[in-house]
């Protein structure tokens, strides 16, 4: 298996951060709370992330959310310079192994 830059760069930051802190929390939800802390995602860039995954186009998911193309363009621009990517396929792979977004897209 090849293991790109941003992979390896990734893989170290995972080993190389805090514990979640103990709570009452189930552990794969602090976990995420802990990441969307570090990337500090907005919630609306965080509804808008769980729609990236999808085939949908920007307008698409502005109609969704009930809001405009260029607000969810503006979203998905800063979540991808938030999260150092330059791609909507990049910004899903990191967001998914983070635990920022699911695996199934949003039912509506």
């Amino acid at each position: 298996m090849v293991f790109s830059f941003d992979d390896k760069l990734l893989c170290c930051f995972f080993l190389m951060r805090r514990r979640p802190p103990r709570s009452t929390q189930s552990r794969s939800s602090a976990a995420s709370d802990v990441y969307k802390r570090q990337w500090s995602l907005t919630a609306a860039e965080l509804r808008v992330a769980q729609y990236l995954p999808t085939n949908l186009s920007l307008s698409d998911i502005a109609t969704r959310l009930y809001v405009s193309r260029n607000t969810v363009k503006s979203h998905a621009a800063a979540i991808y310079r938030k999260l150092g990517t330059s791609s909507r396929g990049e910004a899903v792979r990191l967001a998914r192994s983070a635990g920022l977004i699911g695996d199934t897209p949003p039912s509506d």
